[in-house]
């Protein structure tokens, strides 16, 4: 993903409140809960106040600000490993689905063949 950044800004943690930040350059979207984590999509000058806001943080504040970016990170981890699931299952699907139609395709030529070869036998 191009030009998506993830910042916990500082006020969530001197609130000690779990907030997860996700932000799209330049497109401001809904709202939205992932594992009961609140998200905010920010745009770039949330992104640069935030950013701001951190050079002054505390070490303390900054080792929280560090552990739920793991926690950040390993969440989005397990999301991209479903994904990959799901992608990886739709895809046996598609196949499965492509080898019906091939032999159903077969078992039509094959039945319009032994027609017309009963057709042919009754012309003459």
């Amino acid at each position: 993903m191009k030009h998506n950044y993830r910042i916990a800004p500082s006020s969530a943690f001197k609130e000690g409140r779990n907030s997860k930040v996700l932000i799209t350059e330049g497109r401001q979207q809904e709202p939205s809960r992932a594992d009961g984590v609140d998200i905010k999509h920010l745009n770039k000058p949330q992104i640069d106040a935030d950013l701001a806001r951190m050079e002054f943080m505390t070490s303390h504040e900054a080792a929280e600000a560090a552990a739920q970016a793991v926690v950040e990170a390993e969440v989005a981890m397990i999301e991209a490993e479903e994904a990959v699931r799901k992608a990886e299952s739709a895809e046996a699907d598609v196949e499965a689905a492509e080898a019906f139609v091939e032999a159903a395709e077969a078992l039509l030529k094959e039945k319009i063949a032994a027609q017309m070869v009963i057709l042919l036998s009754f012309a003459y």
